[in-house]
Order: C-alpha cells, then sequence, then structure tokens
C-alpha cells in the first residue's frame, strides 16, 4: 500500500484521473480515456487490450517509453515481448488489476550489462469499454534512469530484477 506522497507526478496524474472518473465497480470507462484529457503523460501512457480469454495486447506505447527502450511494443501481445522479465511484470500487473479493480503501483529495479540501472515506477488503472468487465489496463511509466550518457544504449535483457507491485488505496 503507498499514499499519494510517495507517487511521482505522472503517478499522481493517472491516480486522480482514476479518482475522478471510476465508476462503482473501480474501473475506468474507455470513452473517458482522450489523449487531450491526460496530455501531460501521453507521452508516457501504455494502453493494453484484453483479446479472448486471457491475451493482452499493447494498444498504445508513448513516445518516451518507445525512446527509451528502443523498441516499439504497439501491436505486440505482452506474451510476445522480448524479455522474460518484463512479460512477467505486466502479466502480474494485469493479475493484480483483474482481481482488485483499483490502481496498482509497481515499483521496479533493473539491472543490464550494456545499458546501467534503470528504476521504473508505474500505476496501472483498470478499463472497461463494455461496463461489464475489465477490457483494458492504462499504465503510466515513469522511468528514471541511473546515468545520462546512452549513447550506447542497445536493447539487452536485464540480468537483475527486482520489482513489487501493490493496490493502492485512497
Amino acid at each position: 500500500m503507498t499514499d499519494q506522497a510517495s507517487l511521482s507526478y505522472k503517478q499522481k496524474f493517472l491516480v486522480d484521473f482514476w479518482l475522478d472518473h471510476a465508476s462503482p465497480e473501480g474501473w475506468v470507462n474507455k470513452e473517458t480515456i482522450r489523449l487531450q484529457a491526460l496530455a501531460r503523460v501521453s507521452s508516457n501512457l501504455v494502453l493494453l487490450k484484453l483479446e479472448g480469454h486471457n491475451s493482452w495486447r499493447f494498444t498504445l506505447v508513448g513516445t518516451s517509453i518507445v525512446e527509451e527502450y528502443c523498441q516499439d511494443f504497439t501491436g505486440l501481445l505482452v506474451d510476445d515481448i522480448p524479455f522474460h522479465q518484463c512479460r512477467e511484470i505486466y502479466n502480474s500487473i494485469i493479475d493484480c488489476c483483474m482481481k482488485l479493480a483499483v490502481p496498482h503501483v509497481m515499483k521496479g529495479d533493473f539491472c543490464y550489462n550494456q545499458n546501467g540501472f534503470l528504476q521504473v515506477k508505474d500505476v496501472a488503472i483498470p478499463v472497461s469499454d463494455n461496463g461489464l468487465n475489465i477490457t483494458h489496463i492504462l499504465l503510466v511509466c515513469d522511468i528514471i534512469r541511473g546515468q545520462a550518457n546512452r549513447a550506447l544504449y542497445r536493447p539487452d535483457e536485464p540480468t537483475e530484477t527486482k520489482h513489487e507491485i501493490f493496490p493502492y488505496f485512497h
């Protein structure tokens, strides 16, 4: 559990959006998800869509995330992204949101042989396009790089990871 004081600006923005738009069931209606309303954090957004029974597809990946990872996951299934640690984290976030329809906070540390240290702070909120169940997960990803020099960046698998996911209760 966390309080709003420990969240980054981008995380607070998405939590506030959820507080303003959440249904009694805990999800946000997809019709309220407009890039204009989310412009302050749009380059850090990820939208996942449920396909079939349990497959999730990246339908939006913000430009800051694409630039950071030098890869655009838009259109890929979560299970098709290249690094197993990332797949596991996304699947854990999805599972948490599906079990409890409130925002979930993820804090993760990633160490790379070629790219140094990376800290990620996400907030994920449940979204519904049908008013019956969760059909999407909207995340804001706040990425903090451990060093400024990225000139030699190449995507590589993290050698060490540590993360925690917990629900946000206001």
